[in-house]
């Protein structure tokens, strides 16, 4: 499996391949109702293909566009809302730097089938917890990457159809990273077999109990959820054999929604770059949480 229960030495910095998972920026005001029907209208005029007029020239068609060239760079002010999803019923919602806002903070976190699993994920070295506020923000459609003083560099990624989260470390001083998991409905029971377990329990009556199990890799750390231990373990145990694979098919998938045939580019680089955004920002809503669906938004609109 390559899960060993020792804690980690953080690694020399390496250069990594692009990862994958899908980011929804979203601005942090609000938006009337009246706004926001104005703002549908707008993004739905922009999506209509345009038709050339007589002897006008398009633009030449763009070269192949790797996810990479799409990253944001989020400064601190800015503290961007992002959300990932596996297309299947599992969504991991953050704020870029601190978790503040007043409305749809309280949805932070690993969300699995509308039920809140954990809030929050601390990385620790030599005891002492890594401050996101600090950090330098970039996010991609593949992953969310945070470089923090001294030079660690944390990514976060998800994977398609499997409820499996990865945290990737590297670089940095020489120390003891650790990662813990938090929440009001997630409970730490100790490590066992190479894993730090939790559990997970919404108050209300008739909620399903859910297992979580945190599991060191070379590269850092597996989290996975499940029905029980058993599955728990089977996810991680996947996900660690499997890691390169599906990290190649999520990436393949996303790149083609904004490549081949559907390609989509203006004469105005800003504005190509914010469609392509917008296709894979909404391609990210369509689930299968109950059947084939699509989510209304994220955070809040999560059934």
């Amino acid at each position: 499996m390559g899960i060993t229960p020792s804690p980690l030495p953080v690694a020399p910095a390496a250069p990594a391949a692009p990862v994958a998972a899908v980011a929804a920026l979203q601005q942090p005001r609000r938006t009337s109702p009246a706004r926001g029907h104005g703002l549908l209208l707008l993004t739905a005029l922009l999506t209509l293909p345009v038709l050339p007029t007589r002897g006008a020239a398009l633009p030449p068609a763009p070269a192949a566009v790797g996810l990479d060239e799409l990253a944001m760079s989020v400064p601190a002010a800015d503290n961007r809302p992002v959300s990932f999803t596996n297309k299947r019923s599992a969504y991991y919602y953050t704020q870029s730097h601190r978790n503040d806002h007043p409305e749809h903070a309280w949805f932070r976190g690993f969300n699995l089938a509308g039920r809140r699993v954990f809030n929050d994920m601390r990385l620790l070295v030599d005891g002492k917890p890594l401050d996101p506020e600090k950090a330098r923000v970039t996010v991609t459609p593949e992953y969310l990457e945070r470089l923090h003083p001294g030079g660690l560099l944390e990514t976060l990624r998800l994977f398609d159809e499997a409820d499996v989260l990865e945290l990737t470390v590297h670089g940095g001083s020489h120390g003891i990273v650790a990662l813990q998991l938090t929440g009001d409905q997630v409970k730490a029971l100790g490590s066992e077999g190479g894993v730090h377990w939790y559990e997970s329990k919404a108050p209300e009556e008739g909620q399903p109990l859910d297992h979580v199990g945190v599991a060191r890799t070379p590269r850092g750390f597996l989290i996975a959820v499940g029905a029980s231990r058993e599955a728990v373990r089977g996810l991680l145990l996947q996900a660690e054999t499997h890691h390169d694979l599906w990290q190649k098919q999520r990436r393949a998938r996303l790149e083609g929604l904004v490549n081949g045939q559907h390609a989509l580019w203006t004469d105005d680089p800003r504005l190509t770059r914010a469609l392509r955004w917008t296709t894979l920002t909404m391609a990210e809503l369509v689930t299968r949480q109950r059947g084939e669906g699509i989510y209304a938004g994220l955070p809040w609109f999560n059934e």
